[in-house]
């Protein structure tokens, strides 16, 4: 009870900067898609989706072989080794962004961006602290510092956007360029703050002459990155599908709907950043029971949040839409129906994943999405010519629908998963008590818009009361203000 009353306290602390995030990237899609063009903000789509894909290439899996690997048992391996893995990796970090500037050309043409050097510029730069801080965040992580992890990755996540809105808000920025250029300016010193709260973890001197540490993380995280590598893939090439043929304004309209969300499957995925560390480290230490207990949590606690906000935005999808990015993108909300279930797909197979995982099945999860980035792209060849934005959102809902029927099938077997500890049937009853209500309400401007927001929370929350889905345990957890303060 005292473990899990400590997870509790993470899960509180994690989530407030969780929802600070939120709350930062929401106002800042509102202020994008109401100030830039449709073609700028497509173009603006693809450029950030393609440093995150960038990011996930070349970090070699390091930061999964950290955060997987090493989880429970950091404190026991030696230190030099470590230090030495770190030390490596950082050297890395600066030859292989070099290298990525000194072939910035190849690769501006090859993503069709022929005119915007400079933008390929920042762009390195941008991923260069993002490597950085993301091994510095999976090595708290590991450590089972989920609230340090996660204000660590706030600042690459959502803090570089305070400057920019305030450059939207008082200087009417509209060229796509300097939205990122303020955010390299930002990132820079953080970067640099990173490696200095590093410092005492990384060895240099030896690092060149010593590259095993580097090695063997990179072979267990290599076919390991594939996940990350392949999520990423598979979320940029409907939008490079649907500027080479539909235009980056069609862009714009498919990366509002998928932007919203993203953001409720981001929300709900703070579950598995939370307690998976635990999952990962009692099973490591063999403790089968309790790691499938907190894997039931962890896929109770993702539907909690999945369902009620897809059925939501599926339910007042216009009003949502206009409220965020005004009535010229009124026409996104035909791509809804098609677009809404990825979230609830991908989180839901990441579980299933996660049983391959600890039994070190890198190459069989690789496999498996090597085979949904090929599925996709077919998809979105054949589809986005003919229905535009519709058959990008069709291509990317039926690939995470293949992918979780894959991995149900390789590893749903190995677990049995308790219909009592998931409380399924309560969450599902609960929402339809929430679309119930939703179906009086037809709000038209922000104050009732708003207002519908929180009378559907607030009815799913009492139907979640009432139908049971908390156990006595979770009730006394969640309404604990003591815990509240400790972590804040």
């Amino acid at each position: 009870m005292e473990e899990y009353a400590k997870i509790h306290k993470q899960f509180i602390g994690y989530n407030v900067f969780k929802a600070l995030d939120f709350g930062i990237m929401f106002l800042l899609l509102a202020l994008l898609t109401r100030t830039l063009s449709e073609e700028q903000f497509g173009l603006y789509s693809i450029l950030n989706i393609s440093i995150m894909l960038l990011i996930s290439v070349l970090s070699l899996g390091v930061p999964e072989y950290i955060t997987k690997k090493l989880a429970g048992v950091l404190r026991h391996k030696k230190e030099a080794t470590i230090r030495l893995l770190l030390g490596g990796y950082l050297l890395y970090i600066v030859i292989v962004c070099f290298l990525a500037w000194a072939a910035k050309s190849l690769l501006v043409d090859a993503l069709g961006f022929s005119g915007l050097q400079a933008v390929a510029t920042i762009a390195i730069g941008i991923v260069a602290t993002g490597l950085i801080v993301q091994v510095m965040q999976s090595y708290y992580r590991a450590e089972q510092k989920i609230v340090s992890a996660k204000i660590i990755e706030s600042f690459f996540a959502s803090l570089w956007a305070l400057p920019v809105i305030a450059g939207l808000l008082l200087f009417g920025i509209s060229d796509v360029t300097e939205v990122f250029l303020i955010r390299l300016a930002f990132l820079i010193p953080v970067g640099m703050i990173v490696i200095f709260l590093m410092r005492k973890l990384i060895v240099l001197r030896g690092s060149v002459y010593n590259l095993r540490p580097l090695l063997n993380a990179a072979m267990f995280g290599v076919p390991l990155s594939a996940v990350s590598i392949s999520r990423w893939v598979i979320t940029s090439s409907d939008r490079y599908a649907l500027g080479l043929m539909s235009g980056a304004g069609e862009v714009a309209f498919y990366s509002i709907v998928y932007a919203i969300l993203a953001m409720i499957g981001t929300m709900a995925g703070s579950i598995g950043l939370t307690i998976g560390p635990y999952f990962l480290a009692e099973y490591n230490k063999n403790e089968r029971e309790k790691s499938l207990l907190l894997l039931e949590k962890i896929l109770k606690y993702e539907a909690m949040i999945l369902v009620p906000g897809i059925v939501g935005f599926f339910m007042l999808g216009k009003e949502i839409l206009t409220m965020v990015s005004g009535v010229r993108y009124e026409g996104a909300v035909v791509l809804i129906p098609f677009l809404m279930v990825f979230p609830f797909f991908d989180l839901i197979k990441d579980v299933y994943a996660n049983v391959l995982l600890v039994e070190e099945k890198t190459m069989l999860i690789a496999g498996v999405y090597v085979g949904g980035v090929i599925a996709n792209i077919a998809l979105n060849l054949a589809l986005v010519h003919y229905f535009n934005g519709v058959g990008a959102a069709l291509a990317t809902s039926l690939t995470y629908i293949g992918l979780f029927i894959a991995f149900y099938l390789l590893s749903g077997r190995k677990i049995s998963l308790s219909s009592k500890n998931l409380k399924l049937r309560q969450i599902v009853l609960a929402s339809l008590l929430m679309t119930a209500v939703l179906l009086f309400l037809h709000p038209t401007t922000l104050f009732t818009k708003v207002l519908a927001i929180s009378v559907a929370m607030i009815t799913y929350g009492i139907g979640l009361l009432l139908f049971g889905a908390f156990t006595k345990e979770e009730k006394k957890l969640f309404f604990s203000l003591r815990s509240l303060k400790r972590v804040l």
